[in-house]
């Protein structure tokens, strides 16, 4: 029988004070068993957004979770971003540009659930809180031949973002010393084993 594995991240690092927002607060239970990783995101902010309504498009803009993790020593990471009705993002590489985007049957194999419903909606004001769920098989990474999540050795880092809210925002687990807001920036990963 495979064992459980929990760990939580509270994001509290508030890497650029000119993009707050007073009411945002940010958790992951991160669960692992062989097979599966699962992210149970616990999210409050001012005001909700989710505008995107296909996975690919702009999700950053809208009210929004990441998850960018490298595996083992490879300097390559996938970020792995959600907005708030579950609608995904996620690519490849070494830095922002020249991404790979990981096949849309990868993503359509990744449940994905949230508190706050499938469909897209403007905006909606708070302060509000909201869930999301997202259950990661091993071939999501699909860049890699990963056999178990179990012991796994990777390098992390959790954000929150809303870059369309009316306050913008860029939380982090992992502090982030770069002028301007920047996720993409795998030399403040952290390690961590799953």
């Amino acid at each position: 029988m495979l064992s459980e594995k929990t760990l939580n991240f509270a994001l509290e690092s508030v890497n650029w004070t000119e993009y707050t927002d007073p009411e945002c607060r940010a958790a992951v239970r991160l669960s692992v068993q062989g097979d599966s990783l699962t992210l149970l995101w616990d999210v409050t902010e001012s005001d909700v957004r989710a505008v995107c309504a296909q996975d690919f498009e702009n999700v950053w803009e809208d009210s929004c979770v990441e998850f960018f993790v490298a595996i083992g020593d490879d300097p390559n990471y996938y970020n792995i971003e959600c907005n708030c009705t579950g609608k995904m993002y996620m690519c490849y590489g070494s830095g922002r540009e020249n991404r790979t985007r990981v096949p849309q049957a990868v993503l359509d194999s990744i449940p994905r659930r949230s508190s706050l419903g499938r469909e897209p909606f403007t905006l909606k004001s708070g302060p509000l809180s909201w869930g999301l769920e997202m259950s990661l098989p091993l071939s999501a990474f699909a860049f890699h031949k990963i056999e178990s999540f179990e012991g796994l050795r990777v390098r992390a880092n959790f954000y929150k973002c809303g870059n369309a809210l009316p306050h913008k925002h860029f939380l982090s687990w992992a502090e982030i010393l770069t002028p301007r807001p920047d996720f993409h920036r795998p030399e403040y990963f952290k390690e961590i084993v799953l």
